[in-house]
């Protein structure tokens, strides 16, 4: 008799089990593809948010030369692109998005006089284009709002460049020289 009830009982586990139930998924359907916005920030609201919860994000290795005359409607605001990658990724934009707001954070107002981007954010968000042209070297995130240069630049410090320089690396994206700084 105790062999029929294990027996029974194993049948009903194995067989209670069709493989049309779905398994469970490792991430719930409603979890975001994109971080949430951090409260506190010390990113500008629109730039939290469009960084946050914006669509199509792009990171670009950008050639910091000085152009004569430099056209921003060319390349990535006027600066020539080395490459670019898509993230999609949920784990490679966390790091991204919490090593900017790492150096945004550390910063303590200081900047440099030079301005030699050496990479570049584009993210949609709300129908418009935030574009984040970023200089580790002076400390300074020139940005965008579609065509028009957002007045408060964003202080950061040099922090997130590793994380950068890795996404990029590990997209086969090329990098541009090393500052002399």
């Amino acid at each position: 008799m105790r062999h029929l009830i294990l027996t029974s009982a194993l049948c009903i586990c194995v067989t209670g089990c069709t493989p049309s139930e779905e398994p469970i998924p490792a991430e719930a359907p409603d979890t975001p593809a994109v971080p949430a916005p951090v409260e506190n920030s010390p990113l500008p609201d629109a730039a939290e948010n469009a960084l946050s919860t914006g669509t199509d994000f792009v990171l670009f290795s950008l050639d910091p030369e000085e152009q004569e005359n430099r056209d921003e409607s060319v390349g990535f605001r006027g600066w020539k692109v080395l490459g670019s990658t898509q993230i999609q990724d949920h784990t490679t934009r966390t790091r991204l998005l919490t090593a900017f707001r790492s150096g945004a954070e550390e910063n303590d107002g200081s900047a440099a006089d030079c301005f030699d981007p050496r990479h570049g954010i584009r993210v949609k968000h709300d129908g418009k284009t935030f574009d984040f042209v970023i200089c580790f070297t002076c400390y300074s995130v020139v940005w965008y709002v579609d065509d028009k240069k957002e007045p408060d630049a964003i202080l950061i410090t040099d922090s997130p460049r590793g994380v950068f320089d890795g996404v990029l690396k590990a997209a086969k994206v090329p990098l541009p020289k090393p500052s002399s700084n």
